[in-house]
């Protein structure tokens, strides 16, 4: 599978650059203190860290969404500004996911102007290498499963390592942030105004996984406990995009990884 990237940006055709950013957007490169990181020459570029908007209420806009609308290849997971739903950008296509006076997720595709991410880990990959999956991966080895295949693509999983996967995936549980950190949700620290995160499971489903793998930057870039950030986009009708919390892969998925 090949994706070749052709950006309304200029970037060039290997597109192993970080992502320029217009006027609107509200950080600006030259004051990203070192938020980009090239794994293995993909740049994966970052706005916000995990800790400073989910434990510390840094939830301000960062990042327009619609920056990425277009972009072939473009790739990114993250939050809403305000902690007001979630993010995936899947090859230049924005999806949106926020909890309605209801408390049921809605999912939409496309941003408008004046939608901003807080949180959003990115990235555009050229290329891609599929790796079949020959077995089923259980939730408990996923990460494993994922750093040893990363290693294996010639990755040092210490970068961030962006990853897709698709096929029937096994106990996905997901949810979609709805004004607070869900860990704090969970354990009734949030506040009463905030609505509750809408939370989802399917034993099976025919999804896409897409997300960043790394080790040791809990806080940062994934939850405490955990080596990969990851959205995924439920193929149901209507479809459904969250945060993803636990997830398995069945035989016959395809892992995507970047050309080395």
């Amino acid at each position: 599978m090949h994706n070749r990237i052709t950006s309304k940006f200029g970037l060039s055709s290997s597109c192993r650059t970080s992502f320029p950013l217009v006027a609107g957007s509200l950080l600006l490169v030259s004051a990203m203190m070192g938020c980009t990181a090239h794994s293995n020459r993909i740049a994966v570029q970052r706005w916000g860290a995990m800790r400073e908007t989910l434990r510390d209420g840094r939830t301000e806009g960062r990042v327009r969404l619609t920056d990425f609308e277009g972009v072939d290849g473009a790739m990114a997971v993250g939050a809403l500004e305000g902690l007001s739903g979630e993010v995936l950008i899947l090859d230049g296509d924005v999806w949106l996911s926020r909890v309605n006076d209801l408390g049921v997720a809605k999912t939409t595709r496309g941003a408008l102007q004046h939608e901003r991410a807080t949180l959003l880990t990115a990235a555009c990959v050229t290329q891609w290498q599929e790796i079949p999956i020959d077995k089923d991966v259980p939730a408990s080895a996923i990460e494993n499963f994922l750093v040893d295949a990363a290693r294996d693509a010639g990755f040092d999983p210490k970068d961030p390592v962006p990853f897709m996967v698709t096929g029937t995936l096994m106990d996905l549980e997901l949810h979609v942030i709805a004004g607070a950190c869900p860990l704090a949700a969970s354990q009734g620290q949030a506040e009463r105004t905030l609505r509750q995160p809408f939370r989802k499971s399917f034993a099976t489903s025919s999804s896409k996984l897409v997300g960043f793998l790394v080790e040791g930057q809990e806080g940062v870039l994934t939850h405490h406990g955990s080596k990969m950030h990851t959205h995924a986009l439920v193929g149901i009708d209507p479809p459904i995009m969250g945060h993803v919390d636990r997830v398995g892969i069945a035989t016959g998925c395809v892992l995507y990884l970047p050309e080395p």
